[in-house]
């Protein structure tokens, strides 16, 4: 926006957003964000309108109990920013953003029947023998008639979101702007479809942290129709990518997929002559790139632990931050499907004598993000001397503990440095109670510790 770009951010802004309706952050010309209900439907929801600058947020009107189709209010609303750019003939950013498919995944009028019989059955589905997963795995329930029709469900609501792209390209081709606009298509999160006996999201496997990334750029020396499979951050690289775009220079994590999108002279020579695939399958890269990243999942209660891993393109590392303090180790080129966990008793890591993973393993406490440890306070007596000691891993010591919601029981207190409850319980009761944990460090962008808040039961059991 401070570049002279009209930006809209139009559907789901944050999961939560309700609890801060109308706060509109800074930089937004048109802001149009789409809230559901708790326990509603997609025509029965609030919306907040609204513009801010780019230094100050802004404040919206809330409008309540829209009717319209929540899919078709999104696209609707989106069109009409590109109205209202066309009159301006100003540069745009768009972020459309939809709640499908979502759950409920409401399909639209008429899309209610759509796919009879089918039934996805693919990759790890429902595998067989999970004993060699981690003990939340195993734990695991799947309904597989409620998911399946769920399953359809997701795919009949997207045909609301496929005619909503198609009347946004539409009405940007009308504008005279299809071959200068770059359309970027992906999803925020990979959603398990039964692989390993699992639903949902945020999990390790690759069918939850993959996600769909299409990027159609207009220009010369564009490579066109080719599968990228270079290890790409979408989170963090596609605002790297939008920075350098619109020449917009920023502090941030991740990479700009603009040299992969862009062929140089080299490139285009060695493609022309045949070279590069060569050349990549022999580990020369032309485009200097990473070869891992990241993963993580911060758990929301006893059945999730929080996880953290890395990622390489022929292996990937995980441990979790439960009191058994489990791993997984997958080689992802002899098992893609990620169905032999070598650090099961079962398996071995003959094949792969050459990984340190002891090396890895610190490589990724160096940067795995801050949580805590799950491990259920145990219960206290009356008149007796307790004593826990909360535990986190990650970010940088030391930590900081504090009670974030709640009170503890009577005669117990909390130790801000150490992260010890202790003392002599008065009476017989039981609390929830939220305890949060701080650590030192400071994040690239805000300069803020990272801080990561648990709920636990605290009391007697009579």
């Amino acid at each position: 926006q401070g570049r002279g770009y009209k930006t809209a951010l139009i559907g789901k802004y944050l999961k939560e957003y309700f609890d801060i309706a109308a706060y509109i952050p800074p930089g937004w010309t048109k802001f149009v964000a789409t809230m559901r209900k708790k326990k509603g439907v997609w025509i029965d929801y609030s919306v907040v309108i609204g513009h801010s600058t780019p230094g100050k947020p802004g404040r919206g009107e809330t409008i309540e109990d829209v009717a319209q189709y929540l899919t078709d209010f999104e696209r609707d609303k989106a069109v009409e920013f590109l109205n209202e750019v066309k009159n301006n003939d100003a540069p745009f950013f768009l972020f459309f953003s939809t709640h499908a498919p979502h759950s409920p995944a409401l399909p639209a009028a008429g899309d209610e029947e759509l796919f009879p019989g089918y039934l996805y059955r693919a990759r790890a589905y429902k595998e067989a023998d999970i004993s060699d997963k981690p003990e939340w795995v195993q734990k695991s329930l799947y309904n597989e008639e409620k998911e399946d029709e769920f399953h359809l469900n997701q795919l009949r609501s997207l045909q609301a979101v496929d005619r909503a792209i198609g009347a946004i390209m539409d009405k940007i081709e009308e504008m005279g702007k299809i071959n200068d606009t770059v359309f970027i298509f992906t999803s925020d999160n990979g959603y398990i479809w039964g692989e390993h006996g699992l639903k949902a999201k945020t999990k390790p496997y690759d069918e939850s942290i993959r996600v769909p990334l299409v990027i159609v750029m207009p220009g010369e020396n564009m490579r066109r129709g080719e599968i990228e499979k270079r290890l790409v951050a979408a989170n963090l690289d596609i605002p790297s990518t939008i920075f350098e775009l619109s020449g917009k220079s920023a502090k941030n994590d991740g990479l700009s997929l603009v040299p992969l999108l862009r062929a140089g002279v080299i490139e285009t020579v060695l493609r022309e002559a045949g070279i590069e695939t060569v050349l990549r399958e022999a580990g020369i890269e032309t485009v200097s790139w990473r070869s891992e990243f990241l993963i993580e999942g911060f758990g929301f209660n006893f059945s999730l632990p929080s996880w953290a891993g890395i990622r390489s393109e022929e292996w990937k590392y995980v441990e979790y931050a439960n009191e058994k303090q489990e791993k997984e180790f997958y080689n992802l080129k002899e098992d893609p499907l990620e169905k032999h966990n070598l650090f099961s008793p079962s398996q071995s890591f003959d094949s792969l004598s050459e990984i340190d993973i002891e090396e890895i393993s610190g490589r990724l406490n160096r940067i795995k993000g801050l949580t805590m440890i799950y491990t259920q306070p145990p219960p206290m007596k009356v008149g007796e001397p307790y004593e826990f000691r909360f535990e986190a891993w990650g970010g940088k010591k030391p930590y900081r503990w504090s009670v974030f919601d709640g009170r503890l029981p009577k005669g117990i207190s909390l130790n801000e440095k150490t992260g010890v409850i202790k003392g002599t319980l008065k009476k017989a009761e039981r609390r929830k109670i939220s305890i949060k944990v701080k650590d030192s460090s400071a994040d690239t962008v805000n300069r803020r510790p990272q801080s990561y808040v648990a709920r636990f039961v605290l009391g007697s059991v009579e």
